[in-house]
């Protein structure tokens, strides 16, 4: 399957933004969390509900994101993010290589 062609759909719906990387330690044992500002193009939708329906059982109530990012920066699964205030954690991501995007499904994250 080839990768489809994303860069003219998206353009005009990415938003550049600063977002946060968290990134957690632990310092004389109590928990720590920094921050790291990013700017990034970026469109963030619910997942579509057939999406969501696909999920193991025990993940269909947790609520889901499709977020499409351009950024120098690649984010891995279980990566914590945080877009406009609101923590979201990273669960699967798509490289779409040929139009520089990246494609990641988040759940909001409830630690």
């Amino acid at each position: 399957m080839s990768i489809p062609r994303v860069s003219g759909a998206l353009r005009g719906w990415m938003k550049t933004q600063t977002i946060s990387r968290v990134t957690k330690s632990v310092v004389n044992h109590k928990p720590v969390e920094a921050f790291e500002d990013i700017v990034v193009k970026l469109m963030k939708q619910p997942l579509p509900p057939e999406k969501v329906n696909r999920k193991p059982e025990e993940q269909r109530s947790w609520v889901w994101y499709s977020i499409w990012m351009k950024s120098s920066v690649e984010f891995k699964i279980d990566d914590v993010i945080v877009i406009s205030g609101k923590k979201y954690k990273v669960q699967s991501k798509t490289n779409w290589d040929e139009a520089g995007y990246y494609s990641y499904e988040a759940t909001e994250d409830f630690d």
